[in-house]
């Protein structure tokens, strides 16, 4: 099974391994490659699944807002203010959606 793994970690090893080789500029141009990647893949799993969600932007932003607040008032690294940024979005994102989850059709889409 390596083998069929391999063709799809080998990027993901090269993008976590390339950044510290890499001028700030083209950091930036990888972070923000990483961040659309993300919510194409979003975005293509709920198209999969024959539903269209128009707020999922919107917890998008919350995290990415999350982060850079606790990035500049809280001084937090990086690497904590993006993954404590994702579990608050996604806590957030919870308590909003419940009320959300039997919705079908149009009505889950608003």
């Amino acid at each position: 099974m390596l083998y069929l793994a391999a063709p799809r970690l080998l990027p993901v090893i090269v993008f976590l391994l390339l950044p510290p080789l890499l001028s700030v500029y083209w950091q930036k141009v990888m972070i923000s490659l990483a961040v659309f990647a993300l919510l194409a893949i979003s975005w293509d799993l709920l198209a999969q699944s024959g539903m269209i969600s128009l707020g999922q932007a919107l917890f998008f932003g919350m995290g990415a807002y999350l982060s850079g607040i606790a990035d500049h008032y809280f001084g937090l690294a990086p690497l904590v203010a993006i993954p404590l940024a994702s579990i608050l979005g996604g806590a957030i994102c919870t308590l909003v959606l419940l009320p959300v989850l039997r919705l079908r059709g149009i009505y889950f889409s608003m």
